[in-house]
């Protein structure tokens, strides 16, 4: 009876003994597992930081050279918009010209007045056809011509308008009756001020006929001036984009 006893505790603790190797076997396998991931997710980890260091030494050494490059244009009597530049008086500012030499901006406004000295000497020298071709251009801007221009004629008054005046204020109101004739960027600048309180349908006319356009205005001030109701500006871009949509 002893040995029957002692037979089955001994298969007992057998079968025990294989399930906790086998558990243990498991549980080394799964550390294993656990640790190659572990050092795996290391590895990248530290490639991550790596590349991370080397972008930021990168950036450093290009921060420096630019401060280097704006110390020396500074050196120069160049305006720099710099946190210096801000605390000076409004109307200071307003007469600079940001990142722009002395050397430079004295060069640019002698260009200037020697481009209208060229202008004005040319105008000089054929007076009575600049006269002539002057009152062609006033009886095209008042509609008071004795037929219609020829489209190629029309770009000829248009430029010796500008070269005569290169400015021309309007509004965008009568921009229209101004410009309308003009084909698509037949004008080079467009100038538009105060540009907040323009609407995007009076614009897209003006920026079509130009080639360059400069555009400043501060959206929070004064707002567009609407004579629609904004339920039927709602109505209609509902219906617009619908209609883009089903096309």
């Amino acid at each position: 009876m002893r040995r029957t006893q002692c037979a089955e505790a001994w298969r007992d603790a057998l079968q025990v003994r294989e399930r906790v190797a086998g558990l243990l076997t498991g549980a080394k396998r799964r550390l294993g597992e656990r640790e190659r991931e572990r050092r795996a997710e290391e590895s990248r980890w530290r490639q991550a930081i790596d590349a991370a260091e080397s972008q930021l030494a990168q950036a450093t050494q290009r921060v420096q050279q630019l401060r280097e490059r704006i110390a020396d244009f500074r050196d120069t009597g160049a305006t720099i918009p710099d946190a210096q530049f801000f605390v000076q008086p409004a109307a200071t500012r307003h007469l600079a010209s940001a990142w722009v030499t002395p050397a430079f901006d004295d060069l640019r406004a002698r260009l200037f007045v020697a481009a209208l000295r060229l202008h004005e000497t040319t105008l000089l020298a054929c007076d009575r056809k600049a006269l002539a071709n002057m009152s062609a251009v006033h009886a095209m801007l008042v509609n008071d011509l004795p037929e219609p221009i020829a489209p190629a004629d029309r770009h000829v008054l248009w430029d010796l308008l500008f070269f005569t005046v290169p400015v021309v204020s309007t509004t965008l109101a009568s921009f229209s009756r101004l410009f309308g004739k003009l084909g698509q960027e037949d004008l080079g600048w467009l100038m538009i001020d105060e540009a907040g309180q323009a609407t995007p349908q009076s614009v897209a006319g003006a920026l079509w006929r130009s080639r360059r356009a400069v555009i400043v205005g501060d959206p929070l001030q004064v707002e567009p001036v609407m004579t629609v109701p904004n339920a039927v500006v709602a109505r209609l871009r509902e219906h617009q984009v619908t209609g883009n949509l089903q096309q």
